[in-house]
């Protein structure tokens, strides 16, 4: 028979101790994760509470399936705003074609050359 004088075992204490120790790492993980799921929905432009359904065990698979095949309220502002330059700015060119250059018509009448004049200086001739 083994005496204990009052107090745990040193066994039973370090046992303890380490459900103690895996129970906090656990729970520092779960944080982790939360604020993971917290961020993405921020930026997605959800409510960054909709997060904390990552907890619930069900709601934690329907959330990875609302994610991936819902409309994000980002993705619909960014459509907008599309729409809103489309109406401003002209489409530009497609990948690996250059734009259309400007085609200037030619002047109707081409300046001829100079004849000398009062202006001009007189060609040097030598004698």
């Amino acid at each position: 028979m083994i005496h204990t004088h009052g107090g745990f075992e040193p066994i039973a204490a370090a046992f303890i101790l380490a459900i103690l120790l895996v129970l906090l790492i656990v729970l520092g993980i779960v944080a982790l994760v939360v604020a993971a799921w917290c961020m993405i929905f921020k930026r997605a432009g959800y409510p960054w509470a909709m997060g904390l359904l990552s907890i619930v065990p069900v709601a934690n698979f329907v959330i990875v399936l609302f994610l991936a095949f819902a409309k994000w309220p980002v993705e619909r502002e960014i459509e907008e705003l599309k729409s809103l330059l489309r109406h401003y700015m002209p489409p530009a060119p497609l990948a690996g074609y250059s734009a259309p250059t400007a085609q200037w018509p030619a002047p109707p009448n081409p300046p001829a050359e100079s004849a000398p004049g009062p202006t001009s200086t007189p060609p040097c001739t030598e004698a």
